[in-house]
């Protein structure tokens, strides 16, 4: 259903960007963002859409 390609675009107010403490950060040529949430939170799907072969899932952080 994804294929192997998937990137996930997440709207928050409360991710920690961890990417210059994470391996395969942007700065390692890996070219990806790392965002860490706290435990438990939840995520609303807005829209799932392929893209050339790429999977593109939009979501949003929900309030508490």
């Amino acid at each position: 259903m994804y294929g192997k390609s998937c990137q996930f675009t997440i709207i928050s107010q409360t991710g920690k960007d961890i990417e210059k403490f994470t391996k395969y950060g942007f700065h390692s040529g890996q070219n990806e963002k790392e965002i860490l949430f706290r435990p438990n939170r939840k995520f609303a799907v807005l829209e799932v859409s392929k893209l050339e072969g790429s999977t593109l899932i939009l979501m949003e952080e929900l309030s508490l």
